[in-house]
This record gives C-alpha cells, sequence and structure tokens, in this order.
C-alpha cells in the first residue's frame, strides 16, 4: 500500500470511471468522513478525479462523525448500506441527489 506524498501525487495523474469509497462517519449536512488526515486527503483526491462516486457503510456510520471529511455528500453519486437505514436518512440522501442502495 501506498499513502502520504507519494500516493497524493499519484491520484493527481489518474482518471477513474468509478470509484468505491469507505467512511468511518457520515454526517448528511457535512458529509463523509474518516478518522485520520492521509486517508481524507486519498478519499477527496479519489472523489475529485471520478466520473462516478459509490462509498460503502453500514447504516451505524449515520450516527457516529469522524474527525476528517474529506467529500460532501453532493460530490456522491450513490451510497451502499444496509437494510437498517432508517427511511428518514434514505430521504435526506435522495433530496441529496445520491441514491441509496440498501442491501
Amino acid at each position: 500500500a501506498c499513502c502520504g506524498f507519494l500516493a497524493e501525487e499519484a491520484l493527481k495523474e489518474l482518471n477513474f470511471d468509478l470509484c468505491f469509497l469507505g467512511a468511518d462517519g457520515c454526517d448528511i449536512d457535512q458529509g463523509v468522513s474518516c478518522t485520520d488526515m492521509e486517508t481524507a486527503r486519498l478519499g477527496s483526491l479519489a472523489v475529485d478525479r471520478s466520473r462516478r462516486r459509490i462509498v460503502l457503510m453500514d447504516s451505524e456510520k449515520f450516527r457516529a462523525g469522524a474527525l476528517f471529511t474529506y467529500a460532501p455528500m453532493e460530490k456522491l453519486d450513490a451510497v451502499i448500506s444496509d437494510t437498517e437505514l432508517s427511511p428518514a436518512l434514505e430521504s435526506r440522501l435522495r433530496e441529496k441527489g445520491v441514491e441509496a442502495h440498501l442491501k
């Protein structure tokens, strides 16, 4: 695995059709977040370099925030989560233009 400056420089030169990301937390008004700055920087770069962005996270992540936000909800195309996601949260995702896929 590569992280830090070298990974950031490499990502700046790449273009992605589709990007799958994870998250440690999610606030619908602030976006998806993670617990460390390096991961947030790489996530943000990947989001910016991708045509379609999908975040995979269980419904518990919507109850937890993490320190570093790497993408506002408006930059995401879809969220894949479990069926425990509340209808209210699913509706708020759709209001932000984010598809919700519950599995």
